[in-house]
Order: C-alpha cells, then sequence, then structure tokens
C-alpha cells in the first residue's frame, strides 16, 4: 500500500476495533472500517479481516482507502484474543491463506538465568499472559491492568 499503513486503535467497542489509514508522511489519518481483528493486506487490493466470528476478504481500494462492494466470508475465524486487535490469518500476495485453527495455549512463566536456562518456574493461575512487568522482587504483574495486582510471584 504504499507510504500508507492500517492501523487498530485499542480498545475495541462493542467487539470491534476502529481502522484508521495513516502514513509517517503525514499527522493526518483516515477511518477506514471496523473489524473483529487487524486486517491483514492479501494483495490484488483485498484486505482479510473479521466479522461477526467469520473471517472475511473486503475488496479495498488503496488510493481512495476505503472498502469497495461487498465482503466475502471465508470461514470461521478463530480468535485467540479478542483483547488485542491481532491479525488472524496471513496471506501472501499470490492468494495463500494461512490461518491456525487452534487457539494459543496457557502461558508458563518461568525465570531464566541470564545465558538463558530455565531456573524457577513463577506461581501463577492457569491462563495465557500477555504484555507482563517483572519487577526485581521477582513479582508478575500485567501491564495496562487496572488493579495491578500481581500474576504471581516466585520464591528466590
Amino acid at each position: 500500500m504504499g507510504n500508507t499503513s492500517l492501523c487498530v486503535a485499542l480498545p475495541p467497542h462493542d467487539g470491534e476495533f476502529t481502522i484508521y489509514a495513516g502514513s509517517i508522511a503525514s499527522p493526518e489519518r483516515k477511518r477506514v472500517l471496523t473489524s473483529s481483528s487487524a486486517p491483514v493486506w492479501a494483495g490484488g487490493g483485498d484486505l482479510i479481516l473479521a466479522s461477526n466470528g467469520r473471517l472475511m476478504s473486503q475488496h479495498f481500494d488503496e488510493h481512495a482507502l476505503k472498502p469497495v462492494g461487498r465482503s466475502v466470508s471465508l470461514g470461521n475465524a478463530h480468535v485467540s484474543d479478542v483483547s488485542v486487535g491481532e491479525r488472524l490469518a496471513s496471506a501472501s500476495h499470490t492468494g495463500v491463506l494461512l490461518q491456525s485453527t487452534t487457539g494459543l495455549g496457557n502461558t508458563q512463566l518461568v525465570w531464566l538465568s541470564r545465558s538463558g536456562r530455565p531456573e524457577e518456574t513463577v506461581q501463577a493461575p492457569m491462563g495465557r499472559y500477555e504484555n507482563l512487568s517483572l519487577s526485581p522482587e521477582r513479582h508478575a504483574h500485567r501491564r495496562g491492568s487496572e488493579d495491578h495486582s500481581d500474576i504471581g510471584r516466585s520464591g528466590g
């Protein structure tokens, strides 16, 4: 898309993210559409995005920066985390589309030595953890968490 990029505005509103087009060369941005995920440029003028639990292909005019025509369903959208506006697929300019059909598993928090050797597992509830902040006191906190509570703590 040349010098223009699409970006997802966080947080979502009613399960939908606002997608903007903008350029590093300009402070201007343009609202172009909404989606349940970050759009993927598939080449040939198509965006891959999600809507109502479906993976969709939407023709997109990259010069006018607007959707063109009706979107086409490509099947079920497999969302692993609706809070971050992640991409749900990868697409090539030749038409190959890749989509994971499984969600991401639980995260295990492990303290590593400077050489990368596992030293200790942090005792934390089962779950998928992202955007963590680790303190020198060996506490794990979710960044952006409203309550700033500990996720887990190791004994060392």
